[in-house]
């Protein structure tokens, strides 16, 4: 690979959360991957990167490739393989992006300390982002667990608090369900949500709030369309 991005330094601002859970309510009702089904953007994105081209190889640090062209306005082609991933580069404030993987797979590998808790990943957006056919996993080892043995693996989409707020539409291959702990109602917010859940997708609109998902198998689409964080835990 190009030796330039892997001495590639991080221009973007690192991602702070912009507010802090307010209450949670009840609702009756080891593999992470985002996704969705169709490879074109429609994002408005006006630049292409094809992540292969600039020198990215099987088995290599992604992490500088995604501080260096991971922007607003792009879409990032990243090709079929197995990457590290140091958790860096995607952090960061985007609208109009596309992080899109090769439909013959792409997994990123995170190393995980036995002792930690559930490792995270947040995507912060401005306004439309799509991530599809992009696996992010830990490697065999760690002890913790962030749901039911059934369903390890959460996301949360949520809200910054403007007035507009987001929305967002996800799917996954295996069983997802509500997290009702972490699931938060904001001032003047209903819990909306629509789709089939029992069928592995919803969609849903954020403000304040935040909506949050057990599931497993692999998340194979997630899409958001305002400000709003996509944050993943797996372990």
């Amino acid at each position: 690979m190009a030796g330039n991005h892997r001495n590639a330094t991080c221009g973007k601002a690192n991602h702070t959360s912009r507010r802090r859970f307010i209450r949670t309510v009840g609702v009756g009702a080891t593999t992470a991957a985002v996704g969705t089904a169709s490879t074109g953007t429609g994002l408005g994105a006006t630049n292409t990167v094809d992540l292969g081209a600039e020198g990215l190889g099987n088995g290599d640090l992604i992490d500088p490739y995604f501080e260096e062209f991971f922007n607003g306005g792009t879409a990032v082609h990243v090709p079929a393989g197995e990457y590290d991933f140091g958790g860096g580069g995607l952090d960061g404030a985007y609208a109009n992006a596309a992080l899109v993987g090769s439909a013959d797979g792409v997994t990123l590998t995170r190393s995980v300390d036995p002792e930690a808790e559930a490792r995270q990943t947040t995507v912060e957006t401005d306004g439309q982002v799509r991530i599809e056919n992009v696996a992010i996993r830990g490697e065999r080892g760690g002890n913790s667990r962030v749901g039911p043995a059934s369903r390890p693996n959460r996301i949360e989409i949520d809200g910054a608090g403007d007035t507009e707020g987001a929305s967002y539409a996800l799917s996954v291959t295996g069983d997802l369900t509500l997290d009702e702990a972490h699931t938060v109602v904001g001032s003047g917010e209903a819990l909306w949500l629509t789709g089939d859940i029992s069928e592995g997708n919803v969609s849903g609109h954020v403000r304040n709030g935040a909506d949050a998902f057990f599931y497993s198998g692999q998340l194979e689409r997630v899409e958001t369309d305002g400000d709003a964080d996509i944050n993943i835990f797996y372990n």
